[in-house]
């Protein structure tokens, strides 16, 4: 019996495959982010290499990985850097709106904050599909920014879901930090399959319009 769990092809030893390749996905995510401008790339890489690897045991994972970041680190650098530019233009909005209560009557101060805050929920969201799309399609960055506006709004129950599952890992990604070190680890793989299980099925609405856009 002992001898049947080590086989190589056992249930067992796939699972415990799978688990010590999600923990090494973990960690070349985390040190792809170091430098904060490749974080994008990093993303593109982490949930390219999750669903091939991990959900469907096809390739090697760090060979998987590194080529998922070679290939999207141009578009997906730009992308991220657009998206994190967007991001600090709206919080020196909301800034510039409290430092300017006085110049401002209330409503309008509302209204503002509350533009510039829907603004970067919306960019959230997208960049919550961009990722993985980019890591399974081919497209030029005009094409990337114009799904970056579709997939969201076509799928409001989706990215709502979405938005929601990112929210509670990054909640626990923040509270390991002080509590659970161990789990920083985890949770983002976890995180990975989890969102994959409703992207994989979106994406696969979109691949014949992104090949007729190339």
């Amino acid at each position: 019996m002992k001898i049947e769990l080590f086989k190589e092809d056992s249930k067992h030893m796939k699972i415990l495959s799978k688990i010590v390749d999600g923990v090494i996905l973990n960690i070349l995510f985390l040190i792809s982010c170091i430098p904060v401008l490749t974080i994008g790339p990093a993303f593109t890489a982490f949930y390219y290499a999750s669903v091939k690897v991990i959900r469907r045991e096809r390739g090697y994972m760090f060979k998987t990985y590194v080529k998922g970041f070679k290939d999207n680190i141009k578009l997906s650098g730009i992308i991220w850097l657009l998206t994190l530019l967007v991001n600090i233009i709206c919080l020196g909005g909301i800034y510039f709106v409290f430092i300017s209560a006085s110049m401002l009557t209330k409503p309008v101060s509302i209204v503002l904050i509350a533009i510039y805050g829907a603004i970067m929920i919306f960019v959230f969201c997208a960049g919550i599909y961009i990722y993985p799309a980019l890591s399974r399609f081919k497209m030029n960055l005009k094409n990337a920014l114009k799904l970056m506006v579709i997939m969201p709004l076509s799928h409001p129950g989706k990215t709502l879901a979405l938005f929601a599952i990112t929210i509670v890992f990054t909640a626990l990604m923040l509270l390991s930090f002080y509590k659970y070190v161990i789990f920083i680890f985890v949770f983002p793989e976890l995180y990975i399959l989890g969102i994959s299980l409703i992207m994989e099925n979106i994406l696969l609405e979109y691949i014949s319009d992104v090949k007729e856009e190339e």
